[in-house]
């Protein structure tokens, strides 16, 4: 299906005979790239044992998908590989994706680069591992965080850098990390990435968390591997205050829910036979966000997933 351009190594064109086409949600660019090959092309489905084949998954659009990630540009037709959607290993009951381990090791500011590995004990079976090189000016680390939770925390601005909320206060998003620290730890870990995705209409910055389907908390929503579900978030204080209070109010037929202590709202319309569209909004943080699902028991679980249902 591909093949490696001599003159470019580490880029490849596709091959005659085949068909590239990249699984974006309409209006979601995301960016990563899963590429297929047209029915029957290069692969035919899993041998089991009995001699049978498991037919591969297909989208709606008749596309055989690999499974595998890229980047670069379609109109070119050169693409860099980047990895496999289902690099992942299972420990202690868990399935772990090197990559997105990878990626919260690299938000550390020491961090240059990050290569998680499985590596066998003698107890537990298989744990991660990390191979990490420091930064220019970091020569060694005095401690690495033990856990992909423990990195997350260590990128979340220092106490007073972002303050909270008040009905006083216009604060934007300005950085990616202004809007990291007010995101749950396990939207973060179980996203493939989280990048700026441009701005909102009043100026702030915003990101876009894609979710990786082979993460638990994919597999807890029942994602397909050509699913796309991603988060766009941004803070914005005087945003966040009269859309809760809009929200709250409103008569024209969507659902919304209140948390316990009266400070985040969530918002969903299900009217569209398509999907639901979902806000959240965060009065005591300033944080605005919105996604996407298929039903409304699939953003009910990912809601109870993130924290965001008290």
């Amino acid at each position: 299906m591909l093949g490696e351009l001599a003159a470019r190594p580490g880029r490849w064109s596709v091959l005659p005979g085949y068909r590239i086409e990249s699984a974006m949600s309409e209006g979601e660019p995301a960016p990563r790239l899963n590429f297929g090959a047209l029915v029957g092309g290069s692969f035919l489905g899993y041998l089991r044992k009995d001699g049978t084949l498991t037919p591969p998954v297909l989208t709606p659009a008749g596309m055989q998908w690999t499974g595998d990630y890229a980047t670069g540009s379609l109109a070119d037709g050169t693409l860099r590989l980047l990895g496999r959607g289902d690099d992942v290993f299972r420990s202690n009951g868990h399935l772990v994706a090197p990559a997105e381990l990878e990626g919260l090791f690299q938000r550390h500011p020491a961090v240059r680069s990050a290569a998680v590995v499985p590596a066998e004990t003698t107890d537990r079976g298989l744990v991660p591992v990390a191979f990490v090189v420091a930064d220019h000016g970091y020569e060694a680390f005095d401690e690495i965080p033990a856990t992909a939770a423990a990195v997350a925390e260590t990128t979340a601005p220092a106490d007073g850098q972002l303050p909270a909320a008040t009905a006083e206060s216009h604060h934007l998003s300005a950085t990616t990390d202004d809007v990291t620290s007010l995101l749950p730890t396990t939207l973060l870990t179980s996203s493939s990435s989280c990048d700026k995705s441009g701005f909102s209409s009043e100026g702030a910055l915003q990101l876009q968390c894609n979710l990786n389907a082979d993460s638990a908390l994919g597999k807890t929503i029942g994602m397909e591997r050509y699913e796309y579900v991603s988060v766009t978030a941004w803070r914005d204080d005087q945003y966040a205050r009269p859309n809760f209070i809009r929200l709250r109010d409103t008569t024209d037929g969507t659902t919304t829910t209140i948390s316990d202590d009266s400070t985040r709202l969530v918002n969903y319309d299900d009217s569209v036979n398509t999907s639901v569209h979902y806000t959240v909004i965060d009065r005591s943080t300033g944080l605005n966000a919105t996604f996407r699902m298929n039903s409304v028991a699939a953003g009910t679980t990912f809601l109870t997933e993130l924290g965001w249902t008290s």
